[in-house]
């Protein structure tokens, strides 16, 4: 049996990041590998950038460590930025086709699998959960380690103060993150720390962090720049533009895009494991179908 396993950070992240879904993931694929029979491949998305080249492409992981190295593999310049908050409202979220030709790519390079288990789909558009599509006889498995495919924030935590019962439509979202991302200032950073990773200077040595906060703060400076001078190219015509645009309600991008991942989700996914049956009650309420809920 072939098995994918996605996560938005590698499980092996010499930054430690994704918290207990990194720890369990580890510790799955070291159980699994003493079992006879199961061949498993591990893929994750939306933190390297590359500044040469910035098409959305998939490949080994070439940094880090060395242990696992023949199943671990990401994809570069990712349309979608994890984790979620570093996207926060962004459409690709639901779809990006650059990424998602990617990933198809990945799959038909790597597999065919039996199974594709999302343990979330950050870093990733959510159409990729269409994947039955192309590969009928894989089973699809998602897990909820939080409530990303219901809020973008991904703990129904609004403004970080309160338990969010009631989106208003969408409209609680647009005002929910204490403060903004710029994407294009992350992607610098991700891409001057792809490139460190890449020359083999790993996060958490001394030469990392001499080399990369100069770097970084310089390349923001020259982002800028460019941004402003390129604002101020658009300035007409946006002016005009704005004479004729049409208001749009803030809230309705964010109720389309629960009403998306809800819907791709039914459609799709095999089972859709809880990491509680709390979190089953929830996305139970909130239209996820029940019986493919565990």
């Amino acid at each position: 049996m072939k098995v994918l396993y996605y996560n938005w950070v590698d499980y092996l992240d010499d930054e430690n990041r994704g918290g207990g879904v990194t720890l369990y993931q580890r510790n799955l694929l070291e159980a699994l590998d003493q079992e006879t029979g199961i061949e498993t491949t591990f893929l994750s998305s939306g933190i390297s950038y590359d500044f040469l080249s910035r098409r959305p492409r998939w490949e080994q992981l070439r940094h880090g460590s060395g242990r696992d190295r023949q199943r671990r593999y990401e994809i570069v310049n990712s349309g979608v930025l994890s984790p979620a908050h570093h996207s926060f409202g962004n459409p690709a979220q639901i779809d990006h086709a650059a990424t998602l030709k990617v990933f198809y790519d990945f799959v038909d390079a790597t597999g065919p699998y039996d199974v594709v288990h999302f343990n979330n789909l950050e870093g990733l558009p959510a159409s990729v959960l269409e994947l039955k599509s192309r590969w009928p006889q894989t089973r699809v498995v998602l897990s909820l380690h939080n409530y990303y495919p219901l809020c973008p924030q991904v703990n129904l935590w609004h403004q970080e103060r309160e338990t969010c019962t009631d989106f208003d439509q969408g409209r609680k979202c647009a005002h929910c993150l204490p403060r903004g991302h710029d994407e294009r200032q992350l992607r610098v950073a991700n891409g001057l720390a792809y490139r460190l990773k890449c020359l083999g200077v790993r996060p958490g040595s001394r030469a990392f962090s001499r080399l990369f906060r100069p770097t970084l703060r310089l390349a923001r400076r020259m982002a800028m720049g460019l941004a402003w001078v390129s604002r101020r190219a658009r300035r007409g015509v946006a002016s005009l533009n704005r004479l004729t645009e049409v208001p749009r309600p803030q809230g309705e991008p964010f109720a389309a895009r629960r009403a998306r991942f809800v819907a791709l989700i039914n459609a799709n996914c095999d089972r859709v494991l809880c990491v509680s049956d709390f979190v089953r009650q929830i996305a139970g309420r909130y239209g996820i179908t029940p019986e493919i809920l565990q």
